[in-house]
């Protein structure tokens, strides 16, 4: 009998953003590919769901995936995100509830014939999508806590000096001694709360003009969601 061929990345992709629309997420909240630390190459998370009172990072593995790279992906997840959310082909479901749990993400979520699910194990909260307004300390160490100067980093340039010169607007910050972005974000991770940067973090990252891949996503998406209708 001739296997399936497996899942990519876009299969999982195209689901999850589906199930983020009719949960009522905004669509400018839904971004693609955000660089984790915008003055490197060192990684992006693959899904970023950006709301004022959470931000929210989803890594997809696909049934061409591996689960090689997950510990330290989730490392660099937890120091920027309220929740974590990882989405696995049905090809890497964990086996029982202690694999599951090993995995230290807040939700997983099974892609499976074309659907999401549940996973077998029922590890995680029934609305995946949603966030909680904790985290879950046994799962996370003191070094993989959300971290501001970590959550800033996701900026551009031109975002963080906009955030820089807003918290000295508000009052929430002094001024910075310089104008660059090297500058400005460790002196607001010094001065401003996590919650004083949540907001203005994902308000940077919806009203960030979508790249050429995002742009190239829509469109296909849209026009199946056309097609399906």
């Amino acid at each position: 009998m001739t296997k399936p061929p497996k899942t990519c990345d876009m299969d999982l992709r195209l689901a999850v953003t589906a199930a983020l629309l009719s949960a009522g997420t905004p669509r400018d909240a839904i971004r693609h590919e955000i660089t984790l630390d915008s003055s490197s190459s060192d990684g992006r998370a693959d899904m970023v769901v950006a709301l004022d009172r959470a931000l929210i990072g989803i890594e997809l593995k696909s049934g061409k995936d591996t689960l090689a790279r997950l510990p330290e992906q989730r490392e660099r997840y937890g120091a920027r995100f309220d929740k974590l959310v990882l989405v696995l082909d049905v090809l890497h479901e964990p086996a029982d509830y202690a694999a599951c749990w090993a995995l230290g993400f807040d939700a997983v979520r099974t892609f499976d014939g074309g659907t999401l699910r549940e996973s077998a194990v029922h590890f995680g909260a029934s609305a995946p999508w949603e966030p909680e307004t904790y985290r879950d300390s046994r799962r996370f160490g003191a070094g993989e806590r959300m971290a501001p100067h970590a959550m800033l980093s996701m900026l551009w340039a031109d975002e963080a000096l906009r955030l820089s010169a807003d918290l000295v607007q508000a009052g929430i910050i002094p001024a910075s001694s310089g104008d660059q972005r090297y500058r400005v974000i460790p002196h607001a991770a010094e001065h401003a709360s996590i919650g004083q940067l949540r907001p203005r973090i994902a308000a940077a990252l919806r009203s960030r003009r979508l790249n050429r891949w995002e742009e190239a996503f829509w469109t296909n998406f849209d026009a199946l969601t056309k097609e399906a209708a």
